[in-house]
């Protein structure tokens, strides 16, 4: 078994110790409620607060998961799930960013208490609001829904051409990245110097930076179990016979912790949520 398995065991051994000693307890207290002379006398029930484990194991092996065809699925199924979502904020700030800039080159100075807020008087220029221009808002989300559209085209076929056993997590975000720009550059130069969001090419290539960061870390969690140690519990002979570099030893500290059950009901909906609290 492996190292992972081993330890679930003796967690769900401690679990089903508890879950005996609460059954018992339970029918206990129907004697101690029909006995007369016990009724009114505390149950006894007893709990672990907190054990330690030093348990010796042999190192049997180490066992490599390589990523199956299945990964090629959940990166595709997360990139369509994520990218939507920080690319259009990515063009937002883009887009803010490049209106600071203009108005500090025209004299003025970005005011964040004065975006989205009507002028009356002719003064200093200012950042207008997204949400002023609807139009142009619209644009960006149809842009966002393109690029993604492509995104998911081209990284499906670059998982496809690549082995998924030798695929490497920060090879994939590299050509992520790499095609993001492409197919960003691509869709927004269609659009005119005052449209786009982005006031030159780095800014472009920056942006791009910031959504592959984000989606590391989505995809990064993908990729992280991908090795098993094999070990094999032992007694206290073990170390006959044995070589010591073969040898480990497991220390186990557990406390034990409660779970209520909580059911939150909501009276305006009538919907009601099951949830655990951790006690």
């Amino acid at each position: 078994m492996t190292l992972g398995e081993f330890t679930g065991l003796l967690l769900t051994d401690f679990l089903e110790a508890r879950r005996q000693a609460d059954a018992l307890a339970a029918a206990m207290s129907e004697d101690y409620h029909i006995d007369p002379l016990m009724n009114g006398i505390p149950v006894p029930h007893y709990t672990i607060e907190e054990a330690e484990i030093d348990v010796p194991v042999q190192i049997v092996g180490v066992r490599r998961t390589a990523p199956d065809d299945m990964l090629i699925e959940r990166l595709l199924l997360t990139l369509q799930q994520s990218l939507p979502t920080y690319l259009y904020r990515s063009i937002k700030n883009a887009y803010y960013d490049k209106q600071a800039q203009l108005v500090q080159q025209a004299g003025g100075q970005p005011d964040p208490n004065t975006i989205g807020k009507a002028e009356t008087q002719d003064i200093a220029p200012r950042v207008v609001h997204l949400s002023e221009i609807p139009e142009r808002k619209a644009c960006y989300k149809a842009s966002t829904a393109c690029i993604c559209t492509l995104m998911d085209t081209y990284m499906r076929t670059y998982l496809q051409e690549n082995n998924p056993d030798s695929l490497q997590l920060m090879d994939f975000i590299d050509a992520f990245q790499a095609v993001l720009y492409r197919v960003s550059k691509e869709e927004f130069g269609t659009y005119s110097e005052a449209e786009t969001p982005y006031i030159d090419k780095q800014a472009l290539k920056t942006q791009c930076a910031w959504v592959s960061r984000k989606m590391l870390l989505e995809f990064k969690r993908l990729f992280q179990q991908s090795e098993g140690l094999l070990i094999e519990p032992q007694t206290g002979k073990m170390n006959n016979g044995i070589h010591p570099d073969y040898i480990m030893r497991v220390h186990l500290k557990l406390r034990e912790q409660d779970l209520d059950f909580i059911v939150d009901h909501n009276d305006a909906t009538g919907e009601s949520r099951r949830f655990l609290s951790l006690n």
